[in-house]
């Protein structure tokens, strides 16, 4: 069985290797690896030799052309930050939309892997669930506070006057001069979330029986990437929930 297996994965890596083509240009190589992007196309790489003796492996810029052809905003925050975290995962640098590494003969090939691996993690953004979406808004909102010291409790269980135990991303507990804030974070803010988080306070409120003991409910929404519907603020004002955008998210240190 060991020889069996052996022969798989050398005729595996001479399949791999026949999967590759290369064409000569003015100024550079191009590489036709046998990976492909989200259309089916086969990625191309190109190699540069420099003055240095590096070698420049590079996209040309075509992954965020062919991104923005597909109608993809690539300049949201949350995928800004997820091109970021990869690019830095990888090693990659980016160069006006050109992705690129430098390599020297003896690690070429794992730069040139790298690359590739960078480039289909960034195309792996067009089918990017919209749980994942969320969770990341949620996340860096989440980071937010924590780096700035906001001083309050993440993921808290409360139960309201129903018995119906609510999920609440954020609270900042009561001072003398403020009542205890609940604040939850919502990437694409509609008019159903706006009811929703409605019945969760109401709930809530009805449960602390006086008005000392009443909160204050927050919904910090991403207005940024989402533009927050007419319909959803005025709901918001008729329930008497707070809404902070997340463009002036400095305005929550008011709230300590």
């Amino acid at each position: 069985m060991p020889n069996t297996s052996q022969q798989l994965i050398s005729d595996y890596v001479d399949w791999f290797k026949n999967k590759y083509s290369t064409k000569q240009l003015e100024n550079a190589d191009e590489i036709v690896t046998p990976f492909v992007n989200h259309l089916n196309d086969r990625i191309r790489l190109y190699i540069e030799l420099k003055a240095n003796n590096t070698i420049r492996i590079s996209d040309d810029g075509n992954t965020f052309n062919e991104l923005a052809m597909y109608g993809l905003d690539i300049k949201t925050n949350t995928r800004q930050k997820l091109i970021h975290n990869t690019l830095s995962n990888f090693g990659i640098q980016l160069d006006d939309d050109i992705l690129y590494v430098e390599a020297t003969i003896k690690d070429f090939p794992l730069k040139k892997h790298n690359l590739v691996q960078a480039i289909l993690r960034i195309y792996d953004m067009v089918l990017l669930s919209k749980p994942n979406i969320i969770s990341l808004f949620n996340e860096e909102a989440k980071q937010y506070l924590f780096d700035n010291e906001l001083g309050g409790n993440f993921d808290i269980k409360m139960t309201g006057d129903s018995g119906l135990e609510h999920q609440i991303d954020y609270s900042l507990g009561p001072t003398k001069s403020r009542p205890e804030i609940l604040i939850q974070f919502i990437n694409n803010l509609s008019f159903g979330d706006v009811t929703k988080e409605g019945f969760i306070y109401d709930d809530l409120n009805k449960k602390r029986k006086t008005s000392k003991n009443q909160v204050r409910y927050i919904l910090v929404a991403n207005d940024i990437d989402n533009k927050i519907p007419d319909k959803a603020i005025t709901a918001a004002q008729a329930l008497e929930i707070d809404i902070q955008h997340w463009s002036k998210k400095e305005e929550l240190f008011k709230l300590k």
